[in-house]
């Protein structure tokens, strides 16, 4: 059971912030959010959407001022 649970943070991790996004696109995206949010999207759903990422952190999380750290972290270069 450790074994497996290791293996899938393992697979977690390598695919968090594979994908590069740029300031600007960042910001374009922020800018947009607001359409998103109209569509029932929550901020994480929104950035993984645009960008075609596949993070469960993200797509978890309700607030968006929760995650903006870690998307600027992880994808924003």
């Amino acid at each position: 059971m450790e074994n497996s649970l290791t293996g899938i943070m393992e697979q977690v991790h390598e695919r968090v912030g594979t994908v590069a996004v740029t300031r600007a696109q960042y910001e374009d995206w922020q800018h947009g959010f607001i359409f998103d949010g109209l569509r029932n999207l929550s901020y994480g759903q929104s950035f993984c959407h645009r960008f075609g990422i596949r993070d469960h952190v993200l797509n978890r999380t309700t607030s968006g001022h929760e995650k903006d750290p870690y998307i600027r972290k992880y994808y924003v270069r």
